[in-house]
């Protein structure tokens, strides 16, 4: 059992030295104690199963060692900037620019380029093994309704093709040839509303408000709970909910920002 603990700290200080991935050890960690607990299986096969299951997980981040700090910018009225940081776990020089793009009210994204937002900067190198904070600046004045962009994080030069926006963006931070920030400019005075209308067991929720909202905790509940999965409304957008246990209320909470609203429908 000891030649078996050496073997793995030896792997595991090959990740370290060779890997700017320092995060992934905790997931290694992780697997060397499920597999050293499987007690139906000898030293051996556990020893086979650990470096497999670290070779399978080491394929999978390697190709993925560039990231970012979040998906998502939101301005509220009075901020004139924001920051994400830009990390290169690769082992070369990567070459980093930003674009970005308005979200059309029909959930599409422009065929032009914004200049509502700005990047600080634009176009950089990085070096493996650093990071880089970058500044976006709002130029316009919050309007009315809400504003949204979409900004793509790009490594080299990846000609974009993509025309739909998928809100929220659920992906992973890690990406390989480009990366997608969701940015909202929020209106100075914000009006949240939402309307619901039922047909069957399919309940359909409306923003009819002037910002994006962010629908979490949804359930319906009786003797047991069913969840759902969480939604991001932007202004005059419409999901459908199909309920499990009709008849049943629907519980739900309203996020704008740091606010938050319970909300009840039945």
């Amino acid at each position: 059992m000891k030649f078996i603990h050496i073997i793995y700290e030896t792997i595991l200080s090959y990740t370290f030295s060779n890997i700017f991935h320092f995060n992934i050890v905790k997931i290694y960690t992780k697997i060397y104690y499920i597999c050293f607990n499987l007690n139906f299986m000898n030293n051996l096969s556990k020893l086979l199963l650990l470096c497999l299951s670290i070779l399978l997980f080491n394929n999978v981040v390697a190709s993925n060692q560039l990231k970012i700090s979040t998906h998502i910018l939101d301005f509220y009225a009075s901020k004139q900037y924001l920051h994400f940081t830009i990390y290169n776990q690769e082992d070369s020089v990567v070459n980093i620019r930003t674009v970005a793009y308005n979200i059309n009210k029909n959930n599409t994204i422009s065929t032009k380029k914004s200049m509502d937002l700005i990047s600080v900067p634009k176009k950089f190198k990085l070096k493996p093994g650093n990071s880089r904070k970058i500044k976006i600046i709002k130029r316009i004045h919050p309007k009315e309704i809400e504003q949204s962009y979409i900004i793509y994080v790009i490594n080299g030069s990846e000609i974009l093709q993509s025309s739909l926006i998928d809100k929220p963006i659920n992906k992973t931070l890690y990406f390989d040839k480009h990366a997608e920030i969701l940015a909202i400019i929020r209106p100075q005075f914000i009006h949240d509303s939402i309307q619901t209308k039922k047909s069957g067991q399919k309940l359909t929720v409306k923003n009819t408000g002037n910002t994006t909202i962010y629908l979490t905790e949804i359930k319906q509940c009786d003797d047991a709970c069913v969840n759902y999965a969480n939604l991001i409304l932007s202004p005059q957008s419409e999901k459908a909910i199909l309920l499990k246990k009709p008849g049943v209320s629907l519980d739900l909470v309203e996020n704008i920002l740091d606010n938050k609203k319970n909300i009840h429908l039945s």
